[in-house]
């Protein structure tokens, strides 16, 4: 008992420190605020009226100041002596602690979610989603109810919701290449209407805090993707991929993630000042990242799968936290309630081995992604994605299900003909490796000034293609041997390979199937003498999934979920069906790709990633 401990102590401080050790956590303190409180007004009860002892009132012959400079010490000492206690008790009952978080989850159905925000009134909930397998459609909710109705548009993403009740969406929305996105980006009441359509080609778009204007990410155009604020105003481009932009508060920035690699959803938060176009770089992030504005003016993102970082408008973090894993921001309500999504993905790959008639799963670890396969369909390389991106693992495997053989941390790229070889990148350093599929050692290819994004061996095993781009330019490919420092490009600016999968060179050698800036299948010479021709027949987005034996004809489809594949002879146009490809489970499946399909079309290799996705109201957060 601190009468014991301390028996001179004011009566004021014994009872703090008593209610804070009060075995009855009725008995404590409610909160840090009203311990606060009565510390504060201790001067005040310290008077010469309350300072007694056990044995009774003090001798009156004393003064008020001497009898105060008497007590002062006892006092203070038994104040310090009581407060430590005091203070290992509140720390030991954890009342210093943030009040801990509500959750109230608000989606109950089994798929993906693409962009999820608040409407006006601060409570409805706005969001896109792929319920079992359907295409995206955009729904409405309410935390007051666990239902939630169509909006009856076409199908399509919700991008924003205006101060006003107007939604911006994405018509048409798909998958692109990796995590890029496109759609006609379209304005419509939330209270009912016709969409009107805006601008085609768009990832991203926000309102501006007044919900007057909209600031937009249109996908490459020439190679270059760009933000425009207010539409028809350039505020950057990259020769990436942008994603993600929000508006700040008081419309002074426009925040976004910058991707240098075209398929990879790695990237850098930049801020922009709208006024002068001043670019700030804020933190790198790996793996899926969102951010939000927070009612204070910074940017609260999702850092990693566990950690979320609070980022002044200087681009500096300040703090980090979280809500738990898994979680990633997605909107603010006015009064401080948290939109966030906890999302569960894994990477799936599935083949039907040569002579076989059953598909076999071949997922390795959770992110399998299929880099291409040996010409008879008897190997796939691919590599285990779900790691810090310098850091991927590189493997291959036999499509009979023998187990993976690991090759080292490489992102791959292709295997050599006679399948003694991997080409594989470090994509720190942008340095092409031959690694040994067997017994070997690693040899490294004369560097070049570029940076890769994928590559192919000719049929020969003596030169590679490559799609590339040197820094600040837009991508193109280029022929280099394996032996020779110099890449030689073979296309104008703004072409690339599909990251839709299979073999891009013909079995001769002599022709390259590649993509447009404008989305369609190209065929060129793979010796530069002539300019890249449009493959007739060929609808645009549609993605070349490889040659077919003749070397006349590609497999061509659009890349959704099914994947309808069908032949196509590049000369005349011509199409015949294929075979049509689709997961058992497709829950989650928003999209089916890379594919990769022998020439004789006999087994394939196909993978495809499985999102689930819960949407929940976060309310006690204090950024």
């Amino acid at each position: 008992p601190l009468s014991q401990a301390a028996p001179k102590a004011p009566a004021p401080v014994r009872w703090i420190v008593e209610r804070c050790l009060a075995k009855d956590p009725e008995e404590r303190y409610a909160s840090t605020k009203d311990l606060a409180r009565d510390l504060k007004s201790l001067r005040d009860h310290l008077t010469e009226s309350s300072l007694t002892s056990a044995s009774g009132v003090l001798a009156t012959s004393e003064t008020p100041k001497a009898r105060r400079r008497g007590w002062l010490f006892p006092a203070l000492l038994a104040f310090l002596v009581g407060g430590g206690a005091a203070l290992l008790a509140v720390r030991q009952l954890d009342l210093f602690a943030p009040a801990p978080l509500r959750f109230q989850k608000i989606t109950f159905r089994r798929g993906a979610i693409g962009t999820s925000r608040f409407a006006q009134d601060g409570k409805t909930v706005v969001y896109g989603a792929a319920w079992d397998g359907a295409p995206m459609e955009i729904f409405s909710t309410n935390p007051e109810s666990p239902e939630s109705k169509s909006l009856g548009l076409p199908p399509g993403d919700v991008l924003a919701v205006s101060r006003n009740g107007e939604l911006a969406v994405s018509l048409g929305w798909r998958l692109q290449v990796g995590w890029e996105t496109t759609g006609t980006l379209a304005r419509v009441p939330l209270a009912g209407g016709a969409p009107r359509e805006v601008v085609e080609n768009v990832q991203d778009a926000d309102w501006s805090p007044d919900g007057k204007d909209l600031a937009v990410i249109s996908n490459p155009t020439n190679g270059r993707a760009r933000l425009e604020f207010p539409v028809g105003t350039v505020l950057t481009e990259s020769s990436g991929w942008l994603s993600d932009v929000r508006i700040a508060p008081d419309r002074k920035s426009v925040a976004l993630l910058d991707h240098q690699e075209r398929g990879e959803n790695a990237g850098r938060l930049i801020l922009i000042d709208t006024a002068t176009r001043k670019r700030t770089e804020g933190p790198f992030v790996g793996g899926t990242s969102r951010f939000v504005w927070t009612p204070g003016g910074e940017v609260l993102l999702a850092g990693s799968p566990s950690a979320m970082q609070l980022v002044s408008s200087g681009g500096r973090v300040r703090r980090t936290t979280t809500i738990g894993v898994g979680f990633i921001p997605e909107d603010f309500a006015p009064g401080g309630t948290l939109l966030a999504r906890r999302r569960f993905s894994r990477r799936e790959m599935v083949a039907l081995a040569p002579g076989e008639t059953t598909e076999r799963n071949l997922t390795w670890l959770d992110w399998s992604f299929p880099d291409n396969t040996s010409g008879d369909g008897r190997i796939v390389l691919f590599d285990e994605q779900n790691r810090p991106r310098p850091e991927y693992l590189c493997y291959i495997r036999k499509t009979d299900g023998s187990p993976s053989v690991l090759l080292g941390k490489a992102k791959g790229f292709d295997l050599s003909p006679d399948g003694r070889w991997a080409l594989t990148t470090n994509p720190t350093a942008d340095q092409l490796t031959l690694v040994p599929t067997g017994a070997g050692s690693a040899r490294s290819l004369p560097k070049a000034n570029l940076v890769h994004q994928w590559g192919q061996f000719f049929p020969d095993g003596k030169r590679v293609l490559l799609w590339a781009n040197e820094p600040g330019r837009a991508s193109r490919l280029y022929v280099q041997g394996l032996d020779d420092p110099a890449a030689r490009p073979i296309t104008p600016e703004g072409f690339g390979l599909s990251f839709g999968g299979g073999k891009a060179i013909s079995p001769d050698g002599r022709t390259v199937l590649l993509r447009g800036a404008d989305g369609r299948v190209y065929v060129c010479p793979s010796d530069g003498s002539a300019a890249p021709r449009a493959v007739p027949g060929a609808q645009p987005e549609e993605v070349a999934w490889g040659w077919a034996a003749d070397g006349k004809s590609v497999y061509l489809g659009r890349m959704g979920m099914p994947a309808r594949i069908e032949i196509c002879d590049v000369a005349s146009g011509d199409r015949r069906p294929w075979r049509e490809l689709v997961p058992p489970d497709p829950a989650g499946v928003l999209t089916i790709g890379p594919i990769y399909i022998t020439p004789d079309g006999k087994s394939y290799v196909y993978s495809y990633r499985r999102q689930l996705d819960e949407l929940f109201l976060v309310s006690g957060l204090k950024p």
